[in-house]
């Protein structure tokens, strides 16, 4: 059973659901599946082929980007009787797979057959990260999430995770490098365990020769155009704008930002970061106004203004004065404004999801006034639901933190000033003073507000 956050009323959950998914063994008693199938979890059980008994599992450990997960059955014996699975290499294209899982439809295992038809970096729907992954033309139904893919040596190449919507028959699999990096980076760091790196910029191809003459490239260099770093990110304060990237990690970058990888595989120069971990260093060579340059990068996880999917987490909020205030994420935007909020949002918000979603040294979050409970203290207020908050009493507010540590510190006599960014001004008073105290309180009462 799962309990999905509630972003229209951040101090509630949504009503209790149940989900269904397959996993594998392996050879240390976990159990490997899909992320998406325990995300935001209240209870898992596990259940056998042809067994009707179920074991209670604990989630061992979840990482959202690669949608994997490990469990461990609460008594190990569940298991003893089950042949783990050894997990093979990359597998290469046109070679035979088979899906095992539980899909809808039907009560018993189900087991498809298929070939690798495309290996590339791709985007993971659950976290909307892009990493490697393969495209099968073996059956992916909802059920089948986590289940394993084997290739005709009975090994584990795999793990079902997605399907294409409105197309028939094309799955995409979790590849074994990145489950290997999910299993190694536990085993490493346990629950510090951080998931994957990013270079955490934003990059141009190269393929006009007039411009890579002008950029100063000589005839035997390739490579992308950096057009910015992000503020925080791997790169920030090594990489500069209007680099080029010529090679990361010891790939050779081309001019539409490939590389070859294994067996001479061609995807993005991003495979090539995702090998190794968080906290490590990797030596990348750049073209700056000419000359050759050698970088070290210490690889830290992706830092974004606008969180992407989000899980396993309680949304932040703040109430004062029945004014709501929450940080922008996707799933902010979902939750409000639907599926097709980039229609229905106000434009501001869609804008800064879009642009980019990079911090600054002054902004690491983008906070908006997601309602007005409505009480005396705030008539005329609730216009300005879905502004985006900048400033309070002169200063910038840097994060939802930050926000509350202003308003807090405004003394009771005095009075809190705040700006949105379309210039929209309005004022309350102290938390402070008696009079925002006692609304405060009538307020968390009448609309049932658990603090």
């Amino acid at each position: 059973t799962r309990q999905e956050p509630n972003y229209l009323v951040p101090w509630q959950t949504s009503e209790v659901t149940v989900c269904t998914g397959s996993g594998a063994v392996l050879p240390d008693g976990f159990i490997l599946t899909a992320a998406h199938v325990v995300a935001n979890q209240t209870y898992v059980q596990l259940q056998k082929v042809d067994d009707p008994e179920k074991q209670i599992a604990n989630v061992i450990a979840v990482c959202h980007e690669c949608d994997l997960a490990l469990l461990k059955p609460k008594d190990p014996k569940f298991i003893s009787d089950v042949e783990p699975l050894v997990i093979g290499n990359l597998p290469k294209l046109r070679d035979t797979v088979f899906v095992y899982g539980f899909p809808i439809g039907g009560q018993e295992l189900s087991i498809t057959e298929g070939v690798v038809s495309r290996i590339e970096v791709t985007c993971y729907t659950h976290s909307k990260r892009e990493l490697l992954a393969a495209t099968v033309d073996a059956a992916i139904n909802p059920g089948n999430s986590g289940g394993p893919v084997l290739s005709t040596k009975n090994e584990l190449i795999g793990i079902a995770f997605q399907a294409l919507e409105n197309a028939e028959n094309v799955g995409y699999v979790v590849t074994p490098n990145i489950i290997n990096h999910f299993l190694n980076g536990y085993k490493k760091f346990g629950n510090d365990y951080k998931g994957f790196p990013d270079l955490g910029i934003y990059k141009q191809e190269l393929s006009n020769p007039d411009l890579r003459k002008f950029l100063k490239m000589k005839d035997q260099h390739t490579g992308v155009f950096v057009t910015k770093v992000l503020y925080n990110n791997s790169s920030y304060g090594l990489l500069h704008k209007d680099d080029i990237l010529l090679r990361i990690a010891g790939y050779n970058v081309a001019n539409n930002g490939t590389i070859k990888f294994v067996d001479n595989l061609r995807t993005s120069f991003m495979a090539a970061v995702h090998q190794f971990q968080v906290g490590e260093i990797i030596e990348a060579l750049v073209l700056r106004d000419g000359e050759e340059k050698k970088l070290q990068i210490k690889l830290i996880p992706v830092v974004e203004l606008v969180p992407l999917h989000q899980y396993d987490i309680r949304p932040k909020y703040f109430l004062y004065c029945g004014l709501c205030f929450q940080p922008l994420s996707l799933d902010f935007l979902t939750n409000w404004y639907g599926k097709d909020y980039y229609k229905y949002a106000p434009d501001e918000l869609v804008n800064e999801m879009n642009k980019g979603r990079a911090p600054s040294k002054k902004r690491r979050e983008v906070i908006v006034l997601a309602m007005v409970l409505v009480h005396d203290i705030n008539v005329g207020y609730d216009d300005l639901v879905g502004q985006i908050l900048k400033n309070v009493n002169d200063q910038r507010v840097m994060d939802i933190e930050h926000l509350v540590s202003i308003i807090n510190s405004v003394p009771a006599d005095d009075t809190v000033r705040m700006r949105t960014t379309s210039n929209s001004f309005f004022t309350l008073p102290s938390p402070h003073s008696a009079e925002a105290i006692e609304a405060q309180q009538k307020i968390t009462e009448r609309y049932r507000v658990k603090q």
